[in-house]
């Protein structure tokens, strides 16, 4: 999908029972309900964006029972939730290097056995009320570069979980910071700007550790 084509569809499914990719270089696609990369077992989805604009009202689920991976190098893409590895097995890769990502939250690692990495690197902007890296399953993040602005990022939800994230390089602006709560969080500090509100470690019984160099 490229130039100035438009899209609209209610929901989107790239590799639902096989494998999937979707391009877009440009253009616009409106997605009403849900896009998920990797729907079923076995499956594997791969969205590329490197310009234009990919607006998901609902969900943007990458990696349900499958495998999903999205990559971003440019364009916008705005959804009301993402999802990186939803379900037991599943796996969901996200990285972005340049364009802006702006969501309300963000789980990586939703249920136990499921797994999701987040990426931000270069000139990439994502903001987010909430981001959760490690929900119930394993999750990392990763920023290499870039700006992250986040209401309440949370490191290893629930018992269970784990969380960790690596900063060497781009800024980190958080509204507060839980590593943790009642899972397993890390936080390694290598290089970049972390600016937060408040940071608590180990908040509910969960176990909690941050590493500045």
């Amino acid at each position: 999908m490229g130039g100035t084509g438009v899209l609209s569809a209610a929901s989107e499914y790239i590799g639902n029972n096989g494998a999937g990719t979707f391009t877009q270089t440009g253009g616009t696609n409106s997605v009403q309900q849900q896009l998920i990369l990797g729907a079923n077992w076995g499956s594997s989805g791969t969205y590329n964006l490197s310009g234009g604009s990919l607006s998901v009202l609902d969900d943007e689920i990458v990696g349900r029972y499958g495998s999903g991976t999205f990559s971003q190098s440019g364009g916008t893409n705005q959804s009301y939730t993402l999802y990186l590895g939803v379900y037991s097995g599943s796996s969901g890769n996200y990285s972005l290097s340049n364009g802006s990502h702006t969501l309300s939250y963000l789980y990586g690692g939703y249920s136990s056995g499921a797994s999701g990495t987040y990426s931000l690197s270069d000139t990439g902007s994502l903001s987010a009320s909430g981001e959760t890296i490690g929900f119930s399953g394993t999750a990392i993040f990763n920023q290499s570069g870039g700006t992250n602005t986040v209401g309440a990022l949370d490191l290893g939800t629930y018992a269970g979980g784990s969380g960790n994230y690596n900063l060497t390089g781009g800024s980190l602006q958080a509204s507060s910071i839980y590593i943790g709560s009642a899972g397993n969080g890390a936080f390694t500090q290598s290089g970049g700007t972390n600016t937060a509100g408040f940071l608590g470690l180990g908040a509910v019984g969960g176990s909690g550790s941050y590493a500045l160099s």
